[in-house]
C-alpha cells in the first residue's frame, strides 16, 4: 500500500473513531445553564419539569434526570418555558422577599 492510501485510511479510521465515540455519550451536565428567550438575551431559567425537558432536548437528549438549585433574587426576570409560543419567555419574580429556584446544574440523558 502506498503511503497516500495508508495516509486515507488512518484519517477515515480516526474520523469513525470520533464519530463513535461522540454518539456514545448518553448524559451530560451544564454548569450555570441559560436559555436563549424570546426577546434574544440568554437568561437562567426556573426549575421546574418542563424548562428541563425543554433545555435537554435543545442538546439532543431526550429528559432531564437531575439537577442543582440555586435562588434567584426578587424583582429580577428568568426564563420560563411557554408551551404554547414553544420558546422561553422571561417571567418575573416580584417581590415576595424569597427564594426563586433556578437551576445551578442540570443533568441531561437519552
Amino acid at each position: 500500500m502506498n503511503m497516500k492510501k495508508l495516509l486515507q485510511a488512518a484519517v477515515i479510521s480516526g474520523i469513525a473513531a470520533v464519530s463513535a465515540q461522540s454518539f456514545a455519550t448518553s448524559s451530560a451536565t451544564f454548569n450555570h445553564p441559560t436559555v436563549m428567550t424570546t426577546s434574544g438575551s440568554s437568561s437562567a431559567f426556573f426549575v421546574n419539569a418542563t424548562n428541563g425537558k425543554y433545555f435537554c432536548e435543545g442538546f439532543g437528549f431526550e429528559q432531564m434526570t437531575s439537577g442543582t438549585i440555586k435562588c434567584g433574587e426578587d424583582e429580577s426576570s428568568y426564563a420560563n418555558f411557554n408551551w404554547n409560543d414553544k420558546a422561553s419567555e422571561y417571567e418575573d419574580t416580584g417581590s415576595k422577599n424569597q427564594c426563586y429556584p433556578l437551576f445551578a446544574s442540570i443533568t441531561c440523558s437519552n
